[in-house]
């Protein structure tokens, strides 16, 4: 049969509700959630959602056209659980943050294109001045292309925190919320929760604790942002309203303030693991899912490296080496590991995919690389009943590949490999 799509930043972009009713005829096909692939399955959709799976030929006789993808690789479309669609383009201070906001707004939907393209049906946007909410919107009413958007719209610091930028007047700060909300005691912490929900956020995202990421590793020195009066009493508003909590973490003090705090998810949590050992106790008994973008580390030490800055590249990198040995025991342990970067637009768009590269690195094997890109990463945005995995009743979001990213999960960086991505609803 044939397939009408759009191309869009070179991928074909197939929407699964234009389609109608059809088989898509599958080779090799991963469903999100286990360690192996499974053989000559169909796929009955229809109304952009996955009505049936069954073995290859049992919806012949229903006289419905058939999409044959069986010399191809089929899973469900990536999740990418941690990134900020700001329109940035640069580390340097003042042009990152004071370019022009409509300029900004046209680099990020492109970003989202860009998303889109690599395979991405979903991700899950950290905070961007609430751009990433009018992305989410316009996607929605079809005025631009895009994945499916879960946002924070902005993240929540306390005053001299890691949102906050003392080089520049407090009151310009606070009164532009220029990285981020700040908020100061349990009430203002609760009224900012209530009010960014009020205005559609999808979850809440608060700061643990703040400091370089580039630090030597045996002597990190990381400070706390908010104390746990303070974060409980987010948490718990968030919980009321039944949404998530996530936190950026960083040092032993800002995990053990999480944990004890509350958050639901951990994003980074780059400390000393072998100063520590007992914080993965604690994480396992908190039942917390793990984000640990190895890729925004590696990317500073590219950035200081092409700056030459090599000495402080090498401490980005000696980190994210750590930072993997911990990642690895964190997943032993059972831990869920979610697929994230903090892609932000500083480092390029597009290099999502870079992420299951250094988790394959520090030894997570490709079949748990792709459940954190998948199922775990579903569950992690609580949408674990809609995508994430090719079941009955899912949204048909799929991606269609010409090799196996379970013998080769670097092929997911590249676009010539991907086929089709499929949009669901």
């Amino acid at each position: 049969m044939n397939i009408t799509y759009d191309t869009i930043r070179g991928s074909r972009i197939v929407t699964a509700k234009d389609q109608g009713a059809l088989i898509l005829r599958t080779g090799t096909v991963y469903d999100g959630i286990g360690r192996e692939a499974s053989h000559d399955l169909d796929l009955l959709l229809d109304g952009g959602k996955i009505v049936q799976v069954a073995p290859r030929g049992s919806f012949d006789g229903k006289g419905l056209p058939v999409w044959d993808c069986s010399d191809k690789f089929v899973m469900p479309g990536l999740i990418e659980a941690h990134l900020h669609m700001s329109g940035m383009h640069t580390q340097e201070p003042y042009r990152r943050y004071f370019e022009n906001n409509d300029v900004r707004l046209i680099r990020a939907l492109g970003h989202a294109e860009e998303l889109l393209a690599h395979g991405y049906t979903t991700v899950r946007e950290l905070g961007a001045k609430g751009r990433g909410i009018g992305i989410r919107e316009g996607i929605g009413k079809g005025l631009c292309r895009g994945p499916r958007i879960l946002t924070s719209i902005e993240f929540l610091s306390p005053t001299g925190g890691h949102g906050d930028w003392p080089i520049l007047p407090y009151d310009f700060v606070k009164e532009t919320s220029m990285r981020s909300v700040l908020v100061d005691g349990p009430d203002q912490c609760v009224y900012a929760v209530r009010r960014l929900l009020r205005e559609g956020a999808d979850l809440v995202k608060i700061v643990t604790a703040t400091g370089n990421m580039g630090q030597p590793y045996d002597n990190m020195k990381f400070r706390a942002c908010f104390n746990l009066k303070e974060i409980r009493a987010m948490s718990d508003e968030a919980h009321e309203q039944g949404k998530k909590i996530a936190a950026h973490v960083v040092g032993d003090v800002g995990l053990r303030n999480a944990l004890d705090g509350g958050i639901d998810t951990i994003e980074h949590c780059l400390f000393n693991f072998e100063k520590n050992p007992e914080l993965l106790e604690k994480m396992l008994e908190k039942k917390v899912t793990l984000v640990p973008t190895l890729s925004i580390i590696k990317w500073f030490g590219e950035y200081e490296e092409k700056n030459g800055n090599q000495a402080a590249a090498d401490r980005f990198y000696h980190n994210v080496e750590k930072h993997g040995e911990f990642v690895k025991a964190a997943w032993e342990a059972g831990v869920p590991i979610a697929c994230g970067t903090d892609e932000n637009g500083m480092h390029g768009t597009g290099r999502c995919p870079e992420e299951y590269v250094s988790l394959a690195k520090a030894g997570l094997p490709n079949y748990a690389i792709l459940q954190g890109a998948n199922s775990v990463a579903a569950k992690t945005l609580d949408l674990q009943d809609k995508t994430g995995s090719l079941e009955a009743g899912k949204s048909a979001d799929i991606l269609v590949l010409n090799k196996n990213p379970l013998e080769d999960i670097s092929i997911l960086r590249s676009k010539e490999n991907i086929a089709y991505v499929v949009q669901g609803v």
